[in-house]
């Protein structure tokens, strides 16, 4: 590797550390509960490649499964989490 492509590719991998994107494998997928992929793509959204995305998707649809019957508890969690960092974290 030439100076100019190691410089080329410690930039990638920096831009893709600062954007926080998430890869999944198939392995890991499909291990997961059908709520643990429902959680990450409730949760993790904005951190997914699109890779991921279509994974956590495909493997739901292989299941023939749907988010549906977790989200009201996925998002009772979020909120109950959200209320705990700001309310619960008060410093005196």
């Amino acid at each position: 590797m030439t100076g100019r492509n190691a410089g080329i590719t410690v930039a990638l991998a920096s831009v893709i550390a600062l954007a926080g994107c998430m890869t999944l494998g198939t392995m890991q997928v499909s291990s997961m509960s059908t709520y643990s992929i429902c959680e990450m793509q409730v949760n993790q959204e904005p951190n997914l490649t699109e890779a991921s995305r279509r994974l956590l998707a495909s493997e739901l649809d292989r299941r023939k499964e749907s988010c549906t019957p977790h989200r009201a508890e996925i998002q009772r969690m979020r909120d109950e989490d959200l209320w705990d960092k700001t309310y619960n974290n008060l410093s005196p």
